[in-house]
């Protein structure tokens, strides 16, 4: 299976935090949010980098992806107003590589909310676990 083809919510989202754990070390804060979903997923203390998680069950269109990044966007917004949170960056995390009109509207609104905004996809995430496996077999 490859991570693009990934539809379950909960073995997308442990993959991903097992993968920046093992990239990021103590770094990477795993967030218990099983009592609602707070937009936050992950964070990269040294970074500052806030991650929200999304996998959808069944193929998703455009504007449902818009419509999450930018709900968890809000989130982040809230979590650095009102949170105490540092962040400069929000990550957008999904199996599949979002589109290209979903990227510009979170881009735009992340800007005029004062952060940065990356949209992280399968081509990230394979790199992370080929990277992560390669210093393993060398023992670096």
């Amino acid at each position: 299976m490859r991570i693009a083809d990934i539809r379950e919510p909960q073995l997308f989202q442990d993959l991903v935090v097992a993968l920046f754990v093992a990239e990021r070390g103590e770094a990477f804060q795993v967030v218990d949010d099983s009592g609602g979903d707070g937009g936050l997923d992950g964070y990269d203390l040294e970074r500052q980098v806030l991650y929200a998680v999304y996998c959808p069950e069944k193929q998703a269109s455009d504007s449902r992806y818009q419509t999450k990044a930018l709900s968890d966007l809000a989130k982040a917004k809230s979590l650095r107003d009102d949170g105490g949170y540092e962040i400069e960056t929000f990550a957008f995390v999904t199996p599949q590589h979002v589109r290209e009109p979903v990227l510009r509207a979170l881009l735009a609104e992340a800007k005029a909310m004062g952060f940065k905004a990356i949209s992280l996809g399968t081509t990230h995430l394979e790199q992370l676990f080929l990277t992560r496996r390669s210093r393993y077999q060398t023992g670096a």
